[in-house]
């Protein structure tokens, strides 16, 4: 009995031992990694992570490669000039080649329908328009919607689209023209800001004129005065 008992209190001294042994070394590599977690938080707090190379897929990298706004905005408003300076550029030469078809002194090259559908050739560009058709005597149908027409330049134009049999112009060649379109036919609708007074410009063009049979004006600002 005695032999036994001396057995049972050996193995039960020896297995306090070995888990005082675990027990420590548990505690021992719990403080390790809570001390190495620690070390890598503060690197990260310091600034020493943030050296590393961005690489896809990580959090933040579209923000961080991501132009900046002012740059971006910049570079949009030099794409708008170049488009609107090609554009104008297109413009002035298509107008170009309508007024030299007019001034050409053969009548069999005059064109019968002048197109200048969102060309925006302004007030200057209806005044020169204006100055080539006193002399016209087959263009039939003018399509100027979209070109940016405002009073002054429709002034002009009832200068010459007017049927004045007898003025400075000469005899009334333009009675040729049949058709004024103001506003474009795609959608969306664009017409010119004619406003009232443009409006009683094309009024006195309606009036007067013996040739005239379709005249679109409409989304040209025109109000109930005009």
């Amino acid at each position: 009995m005695s032999v036994n008992s001396n057995t049972s209190r050996q193995q039960g001294a020896g297995n306090r031992r070995r888990q005082q042994k675990q027990t420590q070394l548990h505690s021992r590599q719990s403080s390790t990694s809570e001390v190495s977690e620690g070390a890598s938080l503060s690197a990260w707090d310091n600034g020493a992570d943030r050296t590393r190379p961005i690489t896809p897929g990580r959090r933040g990298d579209s923000q961080a490669q991501r132009p900046s706004s002012g740059g971006g905005r910049s570079r949009r408003a030099k794409e708008r000039a170049e488009d609107n300076a090609g554009h104008a550029l297109k413009a002035k030469r298509q107008l170009d080649r309508f007024i030299s078809q007019l001034k050409d002194s053969s009548v069999e090259n005059h064109p019968t329908e002048i197109n200048l559908e969102s060309c925006r050739v302004g007030d200057r560009g209806a005044v020169n328009l204006s100055y080539a058709l006193r002399s016209n005597s087959t263009v039939q149908r003018l399509r100027l919607g979209g070109c940016d027409i405002t009073y002054a330049g429709m002034r002009s134009l009832r200068d010459v689209l007017r049927d004045t049999r007898a003025t400075v112009y000469g005899p009334a060649l333009v009675n040729a023209i049949r058709r004024i379109e103001l506003c474009t036919r795609k959608v969306p609708k664009v017409g010119n800001p004619l406003g009232n007074h443009g409006a009683e410009c094309l009024a006195e063009v309606i009036r007067t004129s013996t040739s005239l049979r379709h005249v679109n004006a409409s989304s040209c600002s025109i109000g109930d005065e005009g």
